[in-house]
């Protein structure tokens, strides 16, 4: 019988993230595409120093609770920000298409967000969580999640009425 020890596995997938974020970060520093991407950029060094910061503290400890509360808004702004490069970025050479994605953008997102906090409800009417701060976290953290995901859908729909070219980096973006 194998017997795993949860901690142990979170520490290391924790660790291993690391990896591909510092990569991806030299890559984009390398190749001279930096400024470009700054909003990436910013939310890799966020990933990199948050799981470096971290790796020898426990989950279960006030340290980690207090740097986790800290980097999540921080974590979240730049999440909704590398949406918005990635809009940006899309658009930057089709101005009259760009004005209609973002009125269709800004209506997806109205309709996301209602979603999202319809959503919330169920979180809040039977909580058993001893920790009402880190239900609230994760309930704020599930509605941004969909509101974005439903955001870059209705802009991949956007896309496929509209076709714009994008270049190689921008659709690996």
């Amino acid at each position: 019988e194998i017997v795993v020890s949860w901690p142990v596995v979170e520490q290391l997938f924790r660790v291993l993230n690391v990896v591909p974020a510092a990569a991806l970060f030299v890559r984009l520093w390398r190749g001279g595409i930096l400024g470009r991407y700054r909003v990436l950029a910013a939310y890799l060094i966020l990933a990199v120093a948050f799981n470096i910061g971290t790796a020898a503290m426990s989950t279960r400890s006030t340290s980690y609770a207090w740097a986790y509360l800290a980097a999540r808004p921080l974590n979240w702004l730049l999440q909704a920000g590398v949406v918005l490069e990635i809009f940006r970025l899309i658009f930057a050479r089709h101005a009259g298409i760009a004005t209609a994605a973002r009125w269709s953008a800004a209506a997806g997102l109205v309709v996301a967000m209602a979603l999202s906090v319809a959503l919330m409800q169920a979180d809040f009417s039977n909580s058993t969580q001893a920790f009402p701060t880190l239900l609230f976290l994760h309930a704020v953290e599930r509605a941004l999640v969909l509101a974005q995901a439903l955001l870059l859908l209705g802009m991949g729909l956007f896309l496929s009425w509209f076709p714009v070219p994008i270049s190689r980096n921008v659709a690996l973006y």
